[in-house]
């Protein structure tokens, strides 16, 4: 029922927005107009987001053998965030942790190779717990409105970077970053230094830096490491989530 809120609540004032701007520039055509392109986006975050979210990153599903090793973990911790199924996609394009969440309660993961490929079983365990409880506390049409929206705005992104930074404040994606880290401390009883230590390796990979961050940004589990000013600052830094999980930065 919560979920089924949200989608309800986010569906209608998105409609709401979309109405008013289209009013206020084109009178009753600008409100048709504007009508017909928010069912349009409605119509791709529902049936064809994830769709495009595989084509972007060029990501093949992992069905039966796991070379990673990660099916086999996905499937003993996801019942614990909440989570019934979980699929699994890994892409050879550099590109952070990224979750997809669907609505009934299944997660869509994409990993880059290269960095499973430097992470040890411990570690590989922990990012597991990371990327349910993001992918569990991640608010489910929010982020898929502002991320499609986003990802088609990019290349115009000193522009738009304000009013997003406005509009994801205002609806406090930020918190769930923070929540998200804990969460997964928390059922996953590792130790505050090990899940430091990880989140710090995982931003400083040749896999993930800021320039290919960008159109990915609303999905992603890990935080910009060299914002710029124009940057969305509502999403904490590396700094402030180390200090939030392990009280001191590290190195």
């Amino acid at each position: 029922m919560k979920t089924l809120t949200q989608v309800w609540l986010i569906c209608a004032a998105s409609c709401f927005i979309f109405l008013i701007l289209g009013f206020q520039v084109g009178g009753r055509a600008g409100l048709l107009a504007a009508f017909l392109l928010c069912l349009v986006l409605l119509y791709l975050i529902f049936h064809k987001g994830l769709k495009i979210f595989i084509a972007r990153t060029s990501a093949k599903e992992i069905v039966g053998i796991d070379p990673y090793e990660l099916t086999g973990l996905f499937k003993q911790n996801a019942l614990a965030y909440g989570i019934r199924k979980v699929r699994f996609f890994v892409t050879d394009k550099p590109t952070p942790p990224l979750v997809w969440p669907e609505f009934s309660n299944q997660l869509v993961v994409f990993l880059n190779s290269q960095t499973l490929e430097q992470l040890n079983p411990a570690e590989k365990k922990l990012l597991v717990h990371m990327l349910l409880s993001h992918g569990f506390l991640h608010s489910k049409l929010t982020r898929k409105t502002l991320g499609l929206i986003y990802i088609s705005l990019s290349p115009f992104d000193k522009v738009f970077a304000p009013l997003f930074n406005a509009v994801a404040y205002l609806l406090g994606l930020s918190k769930e970053i923070y929540k998200a880290d804990l969460k997964a401390l928390s059922v996953s009883q590792a130790q505050n230094f090990e899940f430091g230590l990880l989140l710090h390796k995982l931003h400083h990979l040749q896999t993930h830096n800021d320039k290919i961050f960008e159109g990915t940004y609303f999905f992603s589990i890990l935080s910009k490491v060299n914002p710029k000013l124009y940057n969305l600052k509502f999403h904490p830094n590396v700094t402030n989530r180390e200090k939030n999980l392990l009280g001191w930065v590290v190195g």
